[in-house]
């Protein structure tokens, strides 16, 4: 089931690197018929490509929370009097923000119970398509309250902000390709 689909196995290898103990599918003749059952158990429940897919997404995901921390590094650093705590500010949230989503997307790819729960209770919407992808929207227009490198921060929010809705539409139309992630539930 998709549910239980990972990225990574207990040791922290991505799952085509496993070595998997399931039998090959076997090939059928042309024009040969199988029965009901053996043609259920060699049907991939997967689309085409949904690894590439998913990888697609998320080094787009990584790449754009790099670029943007790193221009809100470039705001806090150009800020350069007291008339600049405003930039400073929308610089250190976008380096948060681009921090918590770093570290959520890495924790999908290399599992850990801790940082996973750690994730789960404090940033849950993350787990959520929807949620994920109107966090980045609202993280993509903080990027225009940025007026150090002004064509960097531009440039990072229309990127952000784009990708946001984005991931809300690729999910909505196609949800096949992504994974149901499990929320938070208290004990």
């Amino acid at each position: 089931s998709l549910r239980n689909f990972k990225m990574a196995d207990e040791d922290g290898q991505p799952s085509w690197l496993s070595k998997s103990s399931a039998a090959p599918a076997v090939a059928t003749p042309v024009g040969a018929t199988l029965d009901s059952t053996a043609a259920a158990s060699t049907v991939n429940p997967n689309p085409p490509y949904k690894g590439v897919v998913k990888g697609i997404f998320l080094f787009m995901t990584l790449g754009l929370m790099v670029f943007m921390a790193a221009v809100g590094a470039l705001g806090v650093g150009g800020s350069s009097s007291v008339n600049d705590t405003g930039v400073v500010f929308v610089g250190l949230y976008m380096i948060i923000f681009a921090a918590i989503v770093f570290i959520y997307e890495i924790s999908q790819v290399i599992p850990s119970k801790s940082l996973d729960m750690l994730m789960k209770k404090n940033f849950g919407f993350l787990y959520g398509y929807v949620g994920k992808g109107l966090f980045l929207l609202f993280t993509g227009i903080l990027c225009f309250g940025l007026s150090s490198p002004r064509q960097l921060a531009l440039a990072c929010g229309v990127l952000v902000a784009a990708w946001g809705p984005f991931i809300i539409l690729s999910y909505t139309f196609k949800p096949e390709y992504f994974d149901i992630k499990e929320k938070y539930t208290p004990e």
